[in-house]
């Protein structure tokens, strides 16, 4: 199928009555009523155009959309070619698609087809959803996405999943708050604008499937559950904080938190409860003894696997704490460390 002219007539977003004309094969119009009527004669042909353009493709794409992510498998493919559906329920969405504004949009009504062709949804449901889908625009259904994702993924935030929600439905920006009304107004968001309802969950994982459902599909690290405790006993020096806070950074993007700090006798009671691992810090310097607590580190060390990290060859002795192999760094330009100590960490994590 040529698509070139459809293209052409629907991708660009500024025009003139010059251009469509020109584009229409018309070069010179002598002025007065003849051109009035040939500018009105020319333009309607090009608008039908449009509009057989934009259907044949919005038609494509509807219906590739629901059979592509099954293409490399010909059993899921055949199942759902030969699956029978009801008629006005897609003669529905399929108009509803034809008509709708908004390009973006005709990927989720192809997803709602096709949970509509695979899913067990009660009557009453899927022409709510069939309904809610039309009504709705793009910004509103992604809302939806990612109200979803952010009450069921702790997505490394102060307070979890609920202060996820409760920050994203409480938002002061005008056109999100009308947004979220919208959305409070079909049900889908509690009155109190604090949840999603049962009915907004269930629209969520009809219209979408599940890998367009996690935290990965917007960009965003779910929390491992893991916690890492980065000693540190010469804070305020440069290249031990520089060294830190890389090794947060990488932790981070990884989905696991971390905290800096110096243990001692007092708050080694808590850390193995509130610590999965350790990383001690170590370079060429000396260390205060009274603020370099050996006993802390070891009492830690015997709950948790602590992990010596070398800045610098040095002579400190940790022979007798407990601790795992050490790991020395072999760069000594910030830039480059920082390279290394993420490197380090993705390869801890690929394994």
């Amino acid at each position: 199928m040529d698509k070139e002219n459809s293209l052409t007539r629907s991708k660009k977003t500024v025009s003139s009555l010059a251009d469509i004309l020109l584009k229409e094969g018309v070069n010179t119009l002598l002025p007065g009523s003849s051109l009035v009527y040939e500018v009105g004669k020319l333009a309607v042909q090009h608008g039908k155009q449009y509009f057989t353009d934009r259907t044949e493709q919005r038609l494509y794409d509807f219906h590739m959309g629901i059979v592509q992510g099954e293409a490399n498998d010909e059993a899921n493919l055949e199942s759902i070619l030969k699956k029978p559906f009801n008629l006005d329920e897609y003669h529905a969405v399929l108009n509803a698609c034809v008509q709708d504004i908004e390009n973006e949009k005709t990927e989720i009504y192809s997803d709602l087809m096709k949970s509509l062709m695979v899913k067990e949804i009660t009557t009453k449901h899927r022409r709510f959803f069939i309904t809610v889908t039309k009504q709705l625009t793009f910004t509103e259904i992604e809302l939806i996405r990612n109200l979803y994702i952010n009450a069921n993924y702790d997505l490394m935030t102060v307070g979890g999943t609920s202060q996820q929600v409760t920050s994203m439905l409480t938002s002061q920006e005008v056109l999100t708050d009308i947004t979220i009304r919208t959305l409070v107004s079909y049900g889908l968001v509690t009155d109190d604008r604090k949840d999603m309802t049962s009915l907004g969950k269930l629209y969520a994982e009809v219209l979408f499937e599940e890998n367009k459902l996690t935290p990965k599909s917007i960009n965003r690290q779910e929390y491992t559950k893991i916690n890492v405790a980065i000693l540190n006993y010469m804070i305020s020096d440069k290249i031990h904080d520089q060294v830190s806070h890389h090794l947060q950074e990488s932790l981070w993007g990884h989905g696991v938190k971390s905290s800096i700090l110096a243990l001692n006798g007092r708050s080694v009671r808590q850390a193995p409860l509130l610590f999965n691992a350790g990383v001690l810090i170590l370079s060429d310097v000396e260390y205060d003894e009274k603020h370099f607590d050996k006993r802390a580190i070891a009492k830690f060390a015997s709950k948790v696997p602590i992990f010596p990290l070398n800045i610098k060859p040095n002579e400190v002795n940790v022979s007798a704490l407990g601790l795992k192999d050490p790991i020395d760094l072999r760069e000594k330009e910030p830039d480059q460390v920082r390279k290394e100590i993420y490197e380090l960490v993705d390869g801890i994590f690929k394994r």
